[in-house]
């Protein structure tokens, strides 16, 4: 039987939503990128920056449990996702990360509103029909609710992604490259309810990005080099 996750408290004061200490990745015999000390606080938000190819999408990957295997230390919301067991890496995911995919990853079988319900599912957060309608209100969707992925724009795509990343309100969102295919207000907008979003419940966001039009949100910064 795994051991039980202890929940996390993001607003602890000495709690670090993030912290990486001589993490270093190599791929095709190569070394990705090597860091080695950076730390995002519990309720605040970084931007990780890079160029296409320098890591990005592993960092975040590895950041949520999604790959391991990796040199150094991360630590995930007090908890370190390398040392977890496969299920328990899932359950903590579900329970505690939001995450934001380029590709976005809704299933095309589900409506709008039953893409969010199966994230609350998954988290163990019971029945939320009604937690994922009045999110679908604040971000503009519920006229959508019942329509397919097929049948949605891109940005409404985008904006269902978001929404279901935020339906467990989960201490820490992860948003990989959300802004690459926007112009200059649309890319404002969404990087503005992001924030907006992680702020009313006092999570971290982390957003993964080559788009220098994003610097200006964040305090908090991290940048990739590439292959060396």
């Amino acid at each position: 039987m795994t051991a039980p996750i202890t929940p996390i408290q993001p607003d602890h004061p000495q709690q670090a939503a993030i912290r990486l200490r001589q993490v270093s990745c190599e791929r095709g015999g190569r070394e990705l990128f090597n860091i080695d000390y950076w730390r995002l606080p519990a309720g605040e938000h970084g931007l990780l920056e890079g160029p296409s190819g320098c890591g990005k999408t592993t960092l975040l990957h590895l950041i949520a449990g999604l790959e391991t295997g990796v040199n150094g230390e991360i630590n995930v919301l007090g908890h370190d996702p390398g040392q977890l067991g496969s299920r328990q890496r899932d359950r903590f995911r579900a329970s505690h990360i939001g995450l934001i995919f380029q590709d976005f990853h809704l299933l095309e079988g589900l409506t709008v509103e039953a893409n969010l319900r199966l994230g609350g599912w998954l988290g163990r957060r019971g029945d939320n029909r009604q937690a994922a309608r009045e999110l679908l209100v604040r971000l503009g969707l519920s006229s959508l609710a019942h329509q397919y992925p097929h049948t949605l724009s891109q940005g409404e795509k985008q904006r269902v992604a978001i929404a279901r990343a935020l339906i467990n309100q989960p201490p820490l969102i992860l948003a990989d490259e959300p802004t690459s295919a926007l112009d200059d207000a649309n890319t404002d907008n969404v990087i503005g309810l992001l924030l907006e979003e992680a702020d009313s419940h006092g999570a971290s966001l982390l957003v993964a990005s080559h788009d220098s039009r994003l610097r200006k949100h964040f305090s908090h910064r991290i940048e990739l080099a590439g292959p060396q």
